[in-house]
Parts: structure tokens; sequence; C-alpha cells
């Protein structure tokens, strides 16, 4: 061999480095909810702080360069090069985490360098949005590679990916020029949040299961992704504070949500029809429907007076995106070091649904008759497993020569 490594190497090696981020941001969410039975978080941060870390990670280390590892080693089995899309990952990866630690402390505000007050986390998180502008690039030149209903729901993805980041460069352009007006600055925050996690990273998630599953175009998926565009436009206004958004707008966003709900859930239909996995399927029906019913009245400050937004955006990020993740990986993860590897899918899946789970004792959901001091332990100790898990696929599929074995 020459010290050349192959494609399937360096792909293996970024992947794994983002599932490495995974278990990263999931010790600290570990910790954040071992705080609740008195474990110290550490000196100077708050559960606030620590929240806002683990949540960045989990998206900017996670499941965005995750995503863009399925997507581009399926798009190269089809003819496109996708060049340099490790590197672009391993980037994305590292300011991830290099973020981490200015949020953990300071949030949003500003961190001490030397004296001076610098916004550390906000100049991390924007520089990730880079690596999205060059994997929209990428993706872009080698899209044509791509057929049946995959190629207009991964473009779809994409561009809400790019989109998205316009929320995120109002808010900061927001700020510097004093703006004080709620609908409009954390409007900013949830078009940015809300685009990146419906249309990048669920929408790509059923394009990813398309591309698995062969799914020709259809007139039905045809309407589907209409309303799944329209729906992006104005699902947003949603998750802003209903005092802060003027009757007409609320109108449209609900509107918006409930069109964008039915458009995802068509596309589950068709998956299950074509027999994709249940495991991942199952919870993207139920995260579609809720975002169908979020547009009815009252049904979203029903569910905020309950709690629901965290088991939603786990179930989300969770049960649909990563578990689709760690499945599809499998052909190039490594899969010929384990008798059955999809017993490794089942796992991670079993272990998320876990998770979700232990999370309901802090909704309102929750029986009072099964309510008791052990809560917060339950709500700790279920997020230990898919820890654990990821932690064990690392260790089980990193490379430990320049050889990959076939």
């Amino acid at each position: 061999m020459t010290g050349t490594r192959p494609a399937g190497l360096r792909m293996r090696r970024a992947f794994l480095l983002a599932l490495s981020a995974f278990v990263f941001a999931g010790v600290s969410g570990v910790w954040m909810r071992a705080a609740a039975v008195g474990l110290a978080l550490p000196t100077g941060s708050t559960w606030e702080n620590m929240r806002h870390a683990h949540s960045h990670v989990m998206f900017f280390s996670w499941v965005t360069p995750g995503l863009m590892a399925v997507i581009t080693q399926s798009m190269r089995r089809l003819g496109a090069s996708m060049p340099r899309v490790e590197t672009i990952m391993v980037v994305a990866v590292l300011l991830g985490i290099a973020s981490f630690f200015p949020f953990m402390m300071d949030g949003y505000g500003t961190s001490n360098v030397a004296g001076r007050q610098i916004p550390l986390s906000v100049i991390f998180s924007t520089l990730s949005m880079f690596t999205w502008y060059a994997f929209g690039w990428q993706f872009w030149r080698g899209a044509n590679c791509l057929v049946g209903a995959a190629r207009p729901t991964l473009r779809i993805a994409v561009a809400a990916l790019i989109l998205s980041t316009i929320g995120a460069w109002l808010r900061g352009a927001f700020v510097g020029l004093h703006v004080t007006d709620r609908f409009t600055t954390d409007g900013a925050v949830h078009a940015f949040v809300t685009t990146f996690s419906l249309g990048w990273l669920l929408v790509g998630t059923l394009g990813v299961l398309h591309l698995h599953r062969h799914t020709p175009m259809s007139r039905t998926l045809r309407w589907a992704n209409g309303a799944i565009a329209f729906g992006l436009a104005g699902t947003w206004i949603m998750s802003v504070a209903k005092m802060f958004v003027p009757p007409t707008l609320w109108t449209l966003g609900a509107w918006c949500s409930f069109v964008f709900g039915f458009g995802a859930l068509t596309h589950v239909a068709t998956l299950w029809q074509r027999g994709s996995s249940r495991l991942v399927l199952v919870p993207a029906a139920l995260v579609s429907l809720a975002q169908a019913y979020a547009g009815l009245p009252g049904v979203m400050s029903w569910a905020d007076a309950n709690k629901l937004r965290v088991p939603y955006l786990h179930a989300l990020f969770l049960l649909v995106v990563s578990v689709t993740l760690i499945d599809q990986a499998q052909p190039w993860l490594g899969h010929s070091h384990t008798r059955n590897p999809q017993n490794l899918t089942h796992r991670f899946a079993a272990t998320s649904w876990l998770l979700v789970a232990g999370i309901f004792p802090t909704t309102m959901l929750w029986p009072s008759l099964l309510r008791s001091a052990f809560d917060p332990w339950v709500v700790a100790v279920t997020a230990v497993f898919p820890v654990v898990v990821g932690a064990s696929l690392v260790w089980r599929f990193w490379p430990r020569t320049g050889v990959v074995c076939r």
C-alpha cells in the first residue's frame, strides 16, 4: 500500500470522529440531568449554558456532518466525485466541539480572552456555517447523479441547510442594529433553528431513505415536496412565543406547520410501502403528525404547558436522524467486524427509545401516581445508554491500521 489513504478509510474516520462528538455531547447531557440529583455542574457554568453547549455539539458536530457523510457515500456510489467532503466534515466537527466550552461558560455572551471580551461561542458557530456552504457547493455539483424521489427531496434539504443560515445572519445584524422587537429577534433565531431542524435534518433523512429504497418520483411525492417547501417558509413562526406574533402571521405559521407535517407524512407513508425500516418510520410518522397538529388552535399552548418540546426534539434528532445515520453507515463503517451488523442499529435504537421514554417524568403527561423521588434518577440513568452504545461503536470500528478490510 502507498501512503495515500483510501477514500473509504478517510470517510470512516471522519464519520467516527462525528460519532465521537455524539458521545462527548451525550456525556454533557448526562451531566446536565445528573445535576438534578446533586452532581455539581462545572464551576462557573449554569444549566442553561450547559444545555446550549450540549445542543450545539449535537447539531454542528454530529447530525450535520453525519448526514453529509451518508449523502456523500450514496452519491459517490452513483458516480459523483464529491471531493473534500471528509475535510469539510472534520472541520465542522472540530468547530462544533470548539464552541462547547465557550457556550458552557458564557452561553451566547462574551468570553474573557486576555482581558478582552470576545463572543467566542458565536464566532465558532458562525464559522461552522461556512462548512455548510462548502458541502452545499459539492452537493449541487454532483446532484445530477441522483434519480427518483431522492433528487428533489435532497435538493430541498440542502437548500434548507443553506437558507437556514439567513436567520442566523439576521440575528447578528439585529444585535448590531439594536433591534428590540421580540418577534423580529426571536423570529430570526427560530427561522434558523426550525428550517435547519425540519428542512435539513428531517427532510434530508427522508431523502436518504428514498436513496436507499430507490423510490421513483410520483405525482403524490411532487405534491408532498411542494407542501414541504411551502411549509418551511413559515413553520418557524409557530416556535415564537404567541404573545409576540401578530395574529395574521400566527395563522400563516399554523397553516405552514399543518401543510409541512402532512407533506412529510406522505413521504413516510411512501417509504413504509417500499419496506423502509420501521425503526425510523414510526418515530418519523409521530414527528410529522406532531408538526401537522401543531397548526391546530391551542395545540402549541397545550404542548408548551405540558413541557413536550424536549421529548419532541429528542425523538427527531435521536430516533429519526441518529438511528438513520448509524443504520446507513453500516455498509462502509466496517460491518465485517461483527456477525450481525443490524443488531448494532437495533441496540442504538432501543437505547435511544429508552432515553426518550426517560424524559417523560419531566413532562406534565407523567401520571401523578407514578411520580416519586426517583424520577430525576430515571431521567439521568436512561440518558447513559445511547452514549455507551455510541462509544462502543467508535471503539469497535475505529481503524487500527491504514488498510480497510473489505
